[in-house]
């Protein structure tokens, strides 16, 4: 007879005879040589003992039942929750003084609080970044934070921290040349790469919360920013070298990629949660994937079931459609590009260029003045916004392959024609151009494409050619890799998606660079467009409030 019993300290474990081991084994219990006891975590393994033996054979505990009761109620509240977005919540988020959380957001405080390590899977747009900082303002008990995410996404961070964190941390990034010293309440932002540098140093301390920002990115097993996150086994030694998840008490995942489609890419991701159905690759694989003839996965299998698991237990997902109603018509986010990438030369170039740009701003008018007789440095300031769009390149690759895994479509607007170009030819398989060169037939065509072929995944084109008459409502998301110094062109080519036939918010992302020409102008741009907006009485519109 084997006797099945619960503790918070133990979990599932049996009382069982020597001969028993066998059954409780492939059952998915697990040897515990410390307590010398068979045990669990896996409600799962209880139930298929129990279909296996009569209860005269298999006796579960009183204290068993409850704990299977407790974990029946949580799964169905977790499912309640996962995909809701109106909240009847009831705690107490503390936020900073002219700031507040759509409800949507509060359920997604609450589902971490119940749930520990989560993975927040929120279409783009819904401020997935928000809601974790509102978490921690929430959690007391969290001193010490790592944000992992990816190079262009580090200052964005730095900046919603200081905006949206109520407590004082030490808020660290990772610059290249350090992490300096780690205390208790320290809030570290440091690339995947930096990772990857520095993982002894980041696993001297046991940190309160992990988080892994675009976490999709580490769905290589193979690679090793997945394996300095997960662990691996050293070629040289032999050993097992223990990886960044195992120094941190808590770990919330943050992903707008719709990954169910692809599950073979979501299991590194639920290993860093420590989630049960991780635990075996080759089983895993099996109950969710199908591969070809050749061993590679193709598509995946079991969906509705994977979908049931990770909403009972770890995810929480929610997309615009369900909470168009709370969402602004348009969401202006800011993403600022570290200022290394630019060199240090550049940089002197920039700032001083910039200063010469602060003495023609009228502050009061909030524009550019240049009278007839004054000389400003039109033709070298071209030059060096030229410049830096073209270093910029790289990092607005990264960022349009990641919208495109989030949301499909998207539609990104540029000046320079090599730019134009540029990015046409690294994605001209699935995209269409209009730089005001072509004939309008030709530009037509192209936004017909982009409007109605489910292959054509990119519009890219000219800030200025993009006149009134032209509809690009297939996206809901606009990427500026570069930007004018005119609001109205600005607006005017957002509003290609913000127009009649548009059934989303629209979410636009201007690409700057820190310390760079544009990154200062941008921040006098904005208070333009902001003014122009009420001017028009266009109230209803987020700047720079989500990540």
């Amino acid at each position: 007879m084997m006797i099945i019993k619960y503790s918070k300290e133990k979990g599932f474990f049996a009382l069982s005879k020597y001969e028993e081991k066998d059954f409780l084994k492939d059952a998915g219990f697990r040897w515990d040589p410390a307590n010398k006891v068979w045990y669990t975590n896996d409600e799962n393994n209880i139930y298929a003992l129990a279909k296996k033996f009569d209860d005269k054979t298999v006796v579960i505990s009183d204290e068993v039942k409850n704990e299977l009761e407790n974990r029946i109620k949580k799964k169905r509240e977790n499912v309640e929750l996962s995909s809701s977005f109106t909240s009847n919540v009831n705690i107490q988020i503390p936020l900073p003084p002219g700031l507040s959380l759509y409800p949507y957001q509060k359920v997604g405080v609450e589902f971490i609080k119940r749930n520990k390590n989560v993975l927040i899977a929120d279409e783009m747009g819904l401020g997935k970044t928000i809601e974790l900082l509102a978490y921690i303002n929430y959690n007391s008990n969290i001193n010490s934070v790592i944000v992992v995410c990816p190079a262009s996404l580090k200052l964005n961070w730095e900046r919603e921290a200081k905006k949206w964190l109520v407590r004082k941390f030490n808020i660290v990034v990772y610059d290249g040349d350090g992490i300096g010293s780690l205390d208790n309440n320290t809030f570290l932002i440091i690339n995947y790469e930096g990772v990857k540098k520095y993982l002894e140093v980041l696993k001297t301390k046991m940190w309160d919360l992990l988080v892994l920002d675009e976490s999709h990115y580490i769905k290589n097993p193979k690679a090793l920013r997945t394996k300095v996150i997960l662990g691996y086994k050293d070629k040289n030694t032999g050993k097992f070298v223990s990886g960044l998840k195992d120094f941190a008490k808590q770990k919330v995942l943050l992903t707008g990629t719709p990954v169910l489609n692809r599950p073979s890419e979501l299991y590194t991701q639920l290993k860093v949660l420590n989630h049960p159905i991780a635990k075996s690759y080759s089983q895993f694989m099996n109950n969710y994937v199908i591969f070809d003839q050749w061993g590679s996965p193709i598509a995946g299998r079991n969906l509705e079931e994977l979908q049931r698991i990770l909403r009972e237990t770890c995810m929480l997902r929610r997309e615009k459609k369900d909470v168009l109603k709370e969402l602004p018509n348009k969401i202006r986010q800011l993403i600022t590009l570290p200022a290394d990438i630019l060199t240090a030369d550049e940089i002197k170039e920039d700032e001083k260029y910039i200063e010469i740009v602060k003495q023609f701003w009228d502050s009061n008018e909030n524009k550019l003045k240049v009278k007839p007789d004054e000389k400003f440095p039109f033709e070298e300031i071209a030059r060096i916004r030229h410049r830096t769009a073209l270093k910029k390149l790289p990092y607005v690759y990264d960022i349009i392959e990641d919208a495109i895994e989030n949301v499909g479509k998207v539609v990104v607007f540029a000046h320079h024609l090599d730019v134009i170009d540029s990015i046409y030819e690294k994605f001209k398989d699935i995209a269409v151009k209009a730089t005001g060169n072509e004939s309008i037939k030709e530009r037509d065509e192209a936004v017909l494409k982009f409007q109605n072929d489910p292959n054509i995944k990119i519009f890219i084109g000219s800030i200025t050619a993009m006149g009134l008459g032209i509809t690009l409502t297939a996206s809901s998301l606009v990427i500026f890799a570069e930007i004018e110094w005119r609001p109205g062109d600005l607006i005017q080519a957002e509003d290609r998606l913000h127009r009649i036939g548009q059934k989303n918010s629209v979410l636009i992302q201007y690409v700057v660079v820190d310390r760079s020409i544009d990154g200062f102008m941008f921040e006098k741009i904005f208070e333009k467009i902001k003014t122009i907006d009420q001017i028009t009485k266009i109230e209803n519109i987020s700047f720079d409030n989500d990540l």
